[in-house]
């Protein structure tokens, strides 16, 4: 995952959302100058902290391998140690008690998807306020303006796992998912829903184009402080 400590010599990283696409984002990475001894490195980490933290993602030097799902543009930076997987078939070659052990350690059950039908609308939400770019109230008053043209019945909230919003407090007439499980198992299990609505969540990327309504940070003057205009087109390739 995207840590920012690699103890192991030989270690290998599972795609962590956007983060091994959108490298050029982070900061430089920082390099001792040549001949430094210890005194010398403990004094620049000191001053500026562990030069580590700038080598998430794979870029350090110990991490070999880096699965990725080729959801958005592969850097240059680590394409030569990025392992392509295809998820749909990895699953579909396994058997049914397998896939089911797969589905436990989520908690996943048909249970899970009961809310979920041909007319529902599915909204993945963000973590702005956890991450102090929106207040509470911003954030669900944002919200209420993009699904009021929906009927609440159709509309099925799925948070982002990071969220300690407590949705049935705030929109109480829509429905939410309770349980945290990544968005791919919507179409690994063939789920069958009308349409995919975010703002900017690359967990969009896993459903198929014509399913996907993608609103961007020009909704809201902070977002687009935050994190520049973001469109699906720019999210699958940061650079542009």
């Amino acid at each position: 995952m995207a840590l920012y400590n690699y103890e192991n010599k030989n270690t290998y990283l599972l795609e962590d959302g956007l983060g091994n696409y959108e490298l050029e984002k982070l900061p430089r990475i920082k390099k001792y100058k040549k001949n430094m001894g210890k005194f010398g490195k403990f004094k620049e980490r000191f001053l500026y902290g562990n030069y580590n933290q700038f080598m998430r993602f794979g870029r350090k030097s110990n991490v070999k391998k880096i699965y990725l799902t080729g959801m958005a543009k592969i850097p240059k930076e680590i394409s030569k140690k990025v392992e392509i997987l295809n998820i749909n078939k990895m699953w579909d070659k396994k058997t049914e008690p397998e896939k089911q052990s797969i589905l436990d350690v989520y908690s996943v059950n048909k249970k899970t998807f009961s809310k979920i039908n041909e007319n529902t609308i599915i909204f993945l939400t963000q973590p702005f306020f956890e991450n102090n770019i929106l207040t509470l109230d911003e954030e669900i008053e944002l919200y209420k303006k993009i699904l009021v043209k929906y009927n609440p019945k159709d509309v099925l909230i799925k948070p982002h796992p990071r969220e300690k919003k407590d949705y049935s407090k705030y929109l109480k007439d829509y429905n939410f998912i309770d349980c945290e499980f990544p968005s791919e198992f919507i179409s690994l299990l063939n789920i069958k829903f009308k349409k995919a609505i975010t703002i900017n969540s690359s967990g969009i990327l896993c459903f198929n184009k014509d399913k996907i309504e993608f609103l961007g940070t020009e909704i809201h003057p902070k977002l687009l402080k935050k994190y520049g205009k973001m469109t699906l087109s720019s999210l699958k390739n940061p650079k542009k």
